[in-house]
């Protein structure tokens, strides 16, 4: 037999192109949630500076999260949370400090901790779900918070439900109790910000890149054993998807980047 085969039906090339498949998925499935952990971390520092210059205290010990107001999980330039930034639990009072917005709500405002999950393919991304009122006589608001620091998904379940368990004793205990004054207004409704813009998740970006580079790669070693032109075509079609999402993706990231710096 063969090893080389011009019609495209050598055995070593049918191994190395089935083997390429199981290699996009297994690749998928190893690295997507680490690197969309990773790009979740990687904004900690240069947004605590920020806050921190703009706010003018230290938030050395809040909880880095992020914060998208509404019931339902929607993109903004490609990640699921429209603000990024600090909360702190006093006392008496559940502060948050964000690049885009700042707010306060005592314990009495807080009507509801819970966990919810945001699928994405196979994944299951933990948001801590809080429900808040302004006053007894006005309608529930919603708003998400996502653990920005965790490492695995372990560790982001770990924090998450750490963090609601955490809220809601400190409701139960704080309800009723005399508050100081809010000096940073409310929570944001999704009515006061921008509509978000369409685009590529950030999870399925990263879902597609590892994908196509891992199909890309083995299609050109595939591509070594045969000269059959839909092996030929399967290349050029991975390196078009690669290329293609790979310069979406860092366009975000760095518009992203950009609105951390500013």
């Amino acid at each position: 037999m063969k090893i080389y085969a011009p019609n495209g039906t050598g055995w070593i090339a049918a191994v190395i192109g089935i083997a390429g498949f199981i290699l996009a998925i297994v690749a998928m499935f190893a690295t997507v949630p680490p690197l969309t952990l990773a790009i979740a971390r990687r904004f900690h520092e240069s947004a605590q500076a920020k806050c921190e210059q703009f706010y003018l205290l230290s938030l050395q010990d809040a909880e880095h999260v992020g914060f998208s107001p509404g019931h339902d999980v929607q993109y903004y330039d490609g990640d699921s949370c429209w603000d990024v930034g600090f909360l702190r639990l006093e006392t008496d009072r559940l502060n948050y400090y964000g690049d885009r917005a700042a707010f306060s709500l005592s314990a009495s405002q807080v009507q509801e901790v819970s966990v919810d999950n945001h699928e994405v393919l196979v994944w299951k991304f933990p948001w801590v779900r809080i429900s808040w009122q302004q006053t007894a006589d006005s309608g529930p608001q919603i708003f998400r918070l996502q653990m920005r620091d965790a490492t695995t998904m372990k560790d982001l379940r770990r924090r998450t439900e750490s963090m609601a368990a955490e809220l809601e004793d400190w409701r139960h205990e704080r309800k009723g109790a005399s508050t100081a004054s809010n000096l940073l207004g409310l929570p944001p409704l999704l009515d006061d910000i921008p509509q978000p813009a369409g685009g590529l998740p950030q999870e399925g970006f990263v879902s597609v890149f590892v994908a196509g580079l891992a199909i890309g790669f083995s299609s050109l070693i595939a591509e070594r054993l045969t000269d059959n032109k839909y092996l030929h075509w399967a290349i050029v079609i991975a390196i078009i998807l690669l290329v293609g999402f790979a310069s979406l993706g860092l366009r975000r990231l760095l518009a992203r980047m950009g609105s951390q710096d500013h």
